[in-house]
């Protein structure tokens, strides 16, 4: 007659061979046979063996993972087991799988729980999923794992430099300049819609000139040169030709999704020279003068020339670029002044500009009590 004995417990946690020797007490007269020696190879192992491929997402998106498990190992997997998904090292989501997998069986897994897609940079488009596995007695840590790569759809659009006017370049007062600009798409999409791109021309910290246009959609790490087709004439700063400054910036509408705003804007600071004074006019050019006295009290005069009758819009401003004074004069052609009444500006520095036909000129100007 046969008989059966269950070994149990047995702790195989980390699998191996194990040694077993069975005996009974000596019940009969032949010991010889009283006693039996085995060896069992234990080896649990739960593997991923292949994972769903996640295309390119929006941050934002919910991803559900899916992957493959396999039981690689000698033994039946009957007792619930944990999978666990990390992103970027960061935030897990855990879930508890109950299901019987004997040596060889597969079963593919989708978590319940979504994944958030998190936000990225152009510099690292993408983000980590790290699946695991986890069989309590697993003999085989290297093979429960896997590592996905999601794509992310990054924006991002900027200026790489302002091409001309150069930094330290001088032009003539008066005369017609352009702007050219270094634009890029660091991003991995192309752009849907024409880029809003804008040069603000300004002297003493007021606007004197704005140009808006639409460049063509660029493509997903393209870098393209654009030159305004509007000019601009450059500001009439100097006096007895002497240089001067004033800045050009240039800035982008900021696009849906665009990643870093930090690169939309652009800024140069250019140079006048040369221009003329009040005592050198001709037909097709037009002065402003320095303000007389300087410093000024309570009244000051500006003088200026003009070539053909118009109209004059004076404007005084704070070091900030605050319009503190306004007044439209209208000036019949030749050499004239405009008067000015200070008594209700504290002592300081000041700017004051003259426009006339859509060009300005800008000058300072200091006020003493």
């Amino acid at each position: 007659e046969l008989d059966s004995l269950i070994l149990s417990p047995i702790d195989y946690v980390g699998g191996g061979q194990f040694d077993v020797k069975v005996y009974v007490n000596a019940i009969d007269s032949n010991a010889a046979n009283d006693t039996a020696k085995f060896s069992l190879n234990l080896n649990p192992d739960l593997s991923v063996t292949g994972y769903d491929a996640i295309g390119f997402t929006e941050p934002g998106d919910t991803v559900h993972v899916g992957f493959t498990m396999k039981n690689t190992g000698n033994l039946e997997i009957v007792s619930p087991f944990n999978v666990k998904v990390v992103v970027n090292g960061v935030d897990t989501i855990t879930e508890l799988v109950a299901a019987s997998l004997k040596p060889g069986d597969t079963l593919y897994y989708k978590f319940k729980q979504g994944v958030i897609v998190p936000m990225t940079t152009a510099d690292q488009p993408y983000y980590l999923l790290d699946v695991y596995a986890q069989l309590p007695c697993d003999a085989d840590g290297d093979n429960d794992s896997v590592r996905i790569i999601g794509n992310v759809n990054i924006v991002d659009n900027g200026i790489l430099s302002i091409i001309t006017p150069a930094a330290g370049q001088c032009a003539m007062g008066g005369e017609m300049a352009k702007v050219e600009v270094r634009l890029f798409n660091n991003g991995n999409v192309d752009n849907a819609d024409s880029i809003v791109v804008t040069a603000v021309i300004d002297s003493a910290g007021a606007t004197y000139m704005t140009l808006t246009e639409k460049v063509a959609p660029m493509y997903g790490g393209e870098n393209r040169n654009y030159t305004f087709k509007q000019q601009y004439r450059v500001p009439r700063l100097s006096v007895n030709g002497a240089q001067a400054t004033y800045n050009v910036t240039v800035y982008l509408t900021a696009i849906d999704g665009d990643v870093d705003l930090s690169s939309d804007t652009a800024k140069v600071e250019a140079c006048v020279q040369g221009g003329v004074g009040v005592e050198s006019i001709d037909a097709d050019r037009w002065t402003v003068g320095q303000n007389i006295p300087n410093p000024a009290a309570d009244m000051t005069r500006i003088p200026y020339s003009i070539p053909d009758a118009g109209v004059l819009s004076l404007r005084i401003m704070g070091m900030n670029g605050q319009v503190l004074y306004r007044e439209e004069i209208n000036a019949e052609a030749g050499s004239g002044d405009i008067r000015v009444n200070l008594s209700d500006l504290a002592a300081g520095v000041y700017y004051y500009s003259v426009e006339y036909r859509g060009e300005r000129v800008v000058r300072k100007m200091n006020v003493t009590r």
